[in-house]
């Protein structure tokens, strides 16, 4: 039939990926092993009906293939990629629940998920907000698909449309934390600065306006008054308050392709506009990774 030889996948059975495998193996084949099947006169021939549950089956299970590799990995963040799989579960649920062929395996689906899913970490929805493709905008409307896709299991999962709010009010107690940490820490570099540093400070602009200094001057205060205003100039909490709602205007990046993204590549990059947020974002996107492996293979 002008194909190429090719080894098929086999079906293991303590190997669930290998069943996904084979059929994306097989499909591309079908005329090929119906010929074969048809010449050796088999008495169990695969009609064209077995062809198509093939083709759903394969489709079905794609989206798990495609987690488990994606949350398998460790040189990437993936706390931001949990709704987007959840979603893409939930799709492949309510797309199949109506073939008579999936209706009892995706209730028994669905009740192992929230099994282990009953109360998802809100950690996962503030990995989304800060992945900039999505911002809080698009974490809303996740929500509101996989509370579309689950019904009312969404409520099990915490993907309802009242957890945005929570995940908002969670970033904002974030950022007066993370902003008073770093406040604090500017404070301790200053007061940690050599005298005769300020000394120098405050000589170079005491020359400039009195043309010259007494000799035995104290200098130090001067450059020490303003380092102490440099830091107090504004208020931490309404400065990372502008930040915040600065990040929620933010358009989304202008890429060409959006998967092919590395979100702490983005937050380097926009660090000096996004202080605090980088901040949060480096630490609160690698923590998805140890929690989701917690919740999936230890608990």
């Amino acid at each position: 039939m002008g194909m190429n030889p090719k080894k098929l996948q086999l079906d293991i059975k303590h190997r669930w990926n290998s069943t996904y495998l084979m059929l994306q193996d097989a499909i591309p084949y079908q005329q090929v092993l119906s010929a074969f099947l048809n010449d050796l006169a088999y008495a169990h021939a695969i009609i064209d009906a077995d062809w198509e549950h093939a083709k759903l089956l394969c489709a079905f299970l794609k989206p798990f293939y495609d987690a488990t590799n994606v949350f398998s990995g460790v040189q990437y963040v993936t706390s931001n990629s949990v709704l987007q799989y959840l979603y893409e579960i939930g799709m492949v649920f309510k797309i199949h629940k109506d073939y008579p062929f999936f209706k009892e395996t995706i209730v028994a689906m669905e009740a192992k998920l929230f099994k282990y899913w009953d109360t998802t970490p809100i950690l996962f929805g503030l990995g989304s907000i800060l992945d900039p493709r999505l911002n809080l905008k698009g974490v809303e409307s996740t929500l509101s698909d996989i509370e579309d896709c689950f019904g009312t299991y969404a409520y099990s999962i915490w993907c309802n449309g009242d957890q945005s709010r929570l995940m908002d009010a969670k970033l904002r107690s974030l950022f007066a934390k993370y902003s008073n940490i770093l406040h604090d820490k500017q404070v301790n570099i200053s007061s940690n600065v050599p005298s005769t540093s300020m000394g120098t400070v405050g000589a170079s602009v005491g020359q400039i306006h009195s043309g010259s200094l007494s000799e035995g001057s104290s200098t130090s205060s001067g450059g020490g008054f303003w380092a102490a205003r440099r830091l107090q100039k504004r208020d931490p909490l309404a400065t990372s308050s502008e930040e915040l709602n600065r990040y929620y205007a933010e358009p989304e990046p202008a890429l060409t392709d959006l998967e092919d993204f590395d979100v702490l590549d983005w937050w380097k990059n926009n660090e000096k506009r996004y202080p605090v947020l980088s901040c949060i974002a480096s630490i609160y996107s690698c923590l998805g990774v140890c929690l989701l492996f917690w919740k999936t293979y230890i608990r």
